[in-house]
């Protein structure tokens, strides 16, 4: 009777841990098409996140069954959200599409003065 307990009570143990999802996806360039590597990648109001690795692939496990708000930022990006619904031992597909800013900086003047009381100057002045 003993085993028999323990082994139930380690089939539904199992079952209960197994309830949580995955949100996988990949992160891309909006401007070219390419893939974004090091993008962060959180569920708002968790503590959980990561990054895209090299060929802009992401992953987030153990996640609860439930509606989240996924946020995705890169440097000279502009940050999307999107909402998930996450169910129980499902995988969740989420490509994300980053736009990059449009930043724009005014008119850069430079001026530089030639100093010619040195000697470089003067040796230069020679040839």
């Amino acid at each position: 009777m003993k085993k028999l307990l323990l082994i139930l009570a380690l089939f539904f143990g199992a079952n209960i841990y197994a309830q949580d999802g995955k949100i996988a996806g990949k992160i891309y360039d909006g401007s070219n098409g390419s893939v974004l590597p090091d993008a962060v990648i959180k569920i708002e109001g968790l503590s959980k996140g990561t990054a895209s690795d090299l060929d802009g692939s992401f992953t987030l496990e153990n996640v609860k069954s439930g509606e989240y708000t996924l946020k995705a930022t890169y440097v000279g990006y502009n940050s999307q959200t999107v909402n998930v619904k996450v169910k129980g031992n499902e995988v969740v597909a989420v490509d994300l599409v980053l736009q990059p800013e449009g930043t724009t900086t005014d008119t850069v003047t430079i001026e530089a003065t030639r100093i010619d009381n040195n000697e470089a100057a003067l040796l230069l002045k020679q040839q």
